[in-house]
């Protein structure tokens, strides 16, 4: 509830929309007991050490797919303390729909979890070093193979720490890259990246116009 709190003054200030509701597999009522910090705040099936107050809150679960998200390219961001794969299952038919194109899940232990994300053609990594290794316990990435689907066509990004790893990742997917500031190549210098795709809906020529258009502003 108090994160819930600190959350909400941070949707008004930044204008997106949150709600206070547990995300399961099922609609059903869910309770939930309280820990050291908000961060162990779980199930009472999944209390730990970390849970050495015996309060217990019941609160009323939802699925992500009763939720009304709108849009075809969500992604997910999945920090639930075990509940892990109880949210994916409660969005199958986000997945089964292709509209989920990218998951991060910020540590997990069930082994079920990579094998229900790759049912779904989705390509695994390490979240912190973005390498195809990863284990039980790591911040796990996974990323939608875009084989037979449609693909964005334009994506600006702030370039992270992880200069290399990121440009390897999204020519390994087919896009192409350039330096988002002055519409050169993808060099040691660029700080902003301009992006899209060849199977996007946008021909070629009409992205470079948009593109040297918005450069000139």
């Amino acid at each position: 509830p108090n994160t819930f709190t600190r959350l909400n003054i941070n949707a008004k200030k930044y204008n997106f929309n949150c709600n206070n509701t547990a995300i399961s597999d099922t609609n059903k009522t869910l309770e939930f007991i309280e820990g050291a910090v908000s961060h162990v705040f779980t199930t009472v099936e999944n209390q730990s050490t970390y849970n050495f107050n015996q309060k217990t809150i019941k609160v009323k679960s939802s699925t992500l797919c009763h939720e009304n998200i709108p849009g075809t390219s969500i992604i997910l961001k999945i920090d639930v303390e075990g509940q892990e794969l109880n949210v994916l299952k409660g969005a199958r038919d986000l997945f089964i729909q292709n509209r989920i194109k990218a998951v991060f899940i910020d540590g997990f232990t069930n082994p079920e979890i990579p094998e229900f994300l790759l049912n779904f053609n989705f390509s695994l990594m390490n979240a912190q070093s973005l390498e195809s290794t990863f284990k039980n316990g790591c911040q796990l990435l996974a990323i939608k193979n875009w084989t037979n689907l449609e693909t964005d066509s334009l994506t600006i990004e702030s370039f992270p720490q992880k200069k290399e790893e990121v440009t390897y990742l999204l020519q390994t997917y087919g896009y192409n890259l350039e330096d988002a500031d002055r519409s050169y190549p993808v060099n040691s210098k660029t700080s902003n990246l301009f992006t899209w795709h060849h199977k996007g809906p946008l021909k070629e020529s009409i992205i470079q116009k948009v593109l040297h258009k918005w450069l000139k502003v």
